[in-house]
């Protein structure tokens, strides 16, 4: 492990050549990085990226070469680090998360956690886990009412959403 390593590189994400990744605790960037170090036989490696995004403990990379790997696949379970200037001053929580708040369904019950939430294309997914993962797009029709003081949403799934995850 990187000392201080920030994530690690769980999967291929779209078509285009991206990976996506989950940091090991939530960060706030000044922006977007221009580059990270991957922990290649136990050195830092500097990879430079064309494109970031970061929503919750979620990221998605996509590097302008990736010298010495014939596959995306072959950088899955790397762990990576930002450089220390990438990261705000201000770590402090400013906006409310949902997350580990619990969902309801109105006509399934209890779905599970929210673990992370998705912004793919300006929609927010709520990624919710207990013994499936559901991915319900966040909005209005769908999520009825979220109560911060309990913790808990409660959503109408739209229907077939359930069992598309089973």
């Amino acid at each position: 492990m990187i000392d201080s390593s920030h994530g690690r590189i769980l999967k291929v994400h779209g078509l285009k050549g991206s990976l996506k990744g989950r940091l090991y605790e939530e960060f706030k960037f000044k922006g977007a990085p221009k580059h990270l170090f991957l922990l290649v036989d136990y050195k830092k490696v500097p990879f430079f990226l064309e494109s970031f995004k970061a929503q919750g403990k979620t990221v998605v990379l996509h590097f302008e070469e990736i010298p010495g790997y014939n596959s995306l696949e072959e950088m899955i379970g790397l762990e990576f680090q930002f450089p220390e200037d990438c990261f705000a001053e201000d770590q402090g929580d400013d906006e409310p998360s949902l997350v580990n708040f619990k969902v309801q369904d109105v006509k399934h019950g209890y779905l599970g956690l929210v673990v992370d939430i998705l912004e793919v294309g300006g929609q927010f997914s709520l990624i919710i886990e207990d013994e499936n993962e559901v991915i319900l797009p966040f909005v209005e029709e769908f999520v009825l009412e979220i109560d911060e003081e309990k913790q808990e949403i409660l959503v109408e799934c739209p229907e077939g959403l359930i069992d598309l995850n089973q």
